[in-house]
């Protein structure tokens, strides 16, 4: 029996949108250095409020790292 092996892309797993709701958010720190709230990330991706929180927590631990955009 013969299997497949093919190398994944660690950005190919993470959808496109989270990963542009990451650099976003980066990229609109206020003064004192802090990101966004969750709720602010949201709203400018027309999500719930959870998902833009987890967008800070995994942004946070590095999930989109080796995200290209």
């Amino acid at each position: 029996m013969t299997t497949a092996t093919e190398t994944v892309n660690p950005s190919d797993a993470v959808p496109e949108v989270q990963i542009e709701a990451w650099y976003s958010a980066l990229a609109n720190r206020r003064e004192d250095g802090s990101l966004p709230t969750g709720r602010e990330i949201a709203a400018r991706f027309d999500h719930k409020d959870r998902w833009g929180r987890l967008i800070k927590q995994w942004g946070g631990q590095g999930r989109f790292a080796d995200a290209a955009m």
